[in-house]
């Protein structure tokens, strides 16, 4: 609407002076004039790519603490290092960068620089007995505040909020099905009781 983009037009101008315009709902709207919030601090280039491929490290080894309980071969086996990337590490990297990086392009669709989101893994804190963290995976974080980034308006902001969710859920069912499909119908022997996983 109008009012979209007269606000855009103005931070435009406004930017190049370090200040930035938001509309607030009221009758009539109020206009409020802040400064420009800081933009820096996110990691960008090797260091986010040291991130991801830190992060890709830990749930490969997750992956092969897992394998391991199974098969008695040792955390470090090529075999086990190759299954634990291909089938758990791989899938869950690449839908996590598929989250981050349609959401940072629809983000600059719409007038909005998010950068890349940040993955937080956990080592495999882990041992046959008693897993402390057996999932990898701690936390998927923007690297920006949200409450300081400017949307131009609702719409921009419920499509960019939703599309990451949207992906990984959908992302996430399809991979459910093909771990059901390749698990065996046979039983596993038991020569000792199931791991317990404790809060």
């Amino acid at each position: 609407n109008d009012s979209s983009v007269s606000l855009e037009n103005l931070n435009r101008h406004l930017r190049k002076l370090s200040w930035l315009a938001i509309l607030q709902e009221g009758d009539p709207y109020d206009l409020v004039i802040i400064p420009n919030p800081p933009s820096g601090g996110e990691l960008e280039g090797g260091q986010l790519l040291a991130v991801w491929g830190v992060f890709t490290l830990f749930l490969t080894l997750t992956g092969s603490a897992w394998l391991q309980l199974q098969s008695g071969e040792s955390l470090l086996a090529k075999s086990l290092l190759i299954e634990s990337f291909v089938w758990f590490a791989f899938p869950i990297v690449v839908t996590l960068f598929l989250a981050s990086e349609i959401r940072r392009r629809i983000g600059l669709s719409n007038g909005v620089d998010l950068g890349h989101h940040m993955p937080l893994a956990m080592p495999f804190l882990m041992t046959p007995s008693n897993p402390v963290w057996p999932f990898g995976l701690l936390a998927f974080l923007s690297q920006r505040r949200m409450e300081l980034v400017p949307f131009n308006d609702r719409r921009s902001l419920t499509i960019i909020s939703a599309i990451g969710p949207i992906l990984m859920i959908v992302l996430g069912s399809i991979f459910t099905i093909i771990g059901f499909l390749r698990t065996s119908l046979d039983a596993v022997p038991m020569e000792s009781a199931p791991i317990m996983v404790e809060p």
